[in-house]
């Protein structure tokens, strides 16, 4: 994780995830984005709730990270 948060590029950055990925913990994720904005980069997050891990769009089809 260390790599990935000192090597970010100075540009918006958006998460999204999911509180029911048996793969990567929602927590893990939240935790990230928050290194992220103390370091002082612009990021949005979106915790799509029930979708399994990267199925996120066919589980809500139509919607979009930040509506």
């Amino acid at each position: 994780m260390e790599i990935l948060s000192s090597n970010q590029p100075n540009c918006p950055q958006l998460y999204i995830y999911s509180s029911a990925d048996r793969v990567i913990p929602a927590k893990s994720v939240e935790s990230f984005v928050e290194s992220q904005r103390k370091a002082g980069c612009e990021v949005r997050s979106c915790d799509f709730v029930s979708s399994p891990h990267v199925d996120h769009y066919r589980s809500n089809p139509g919607s979009t990270p930040l509506s």
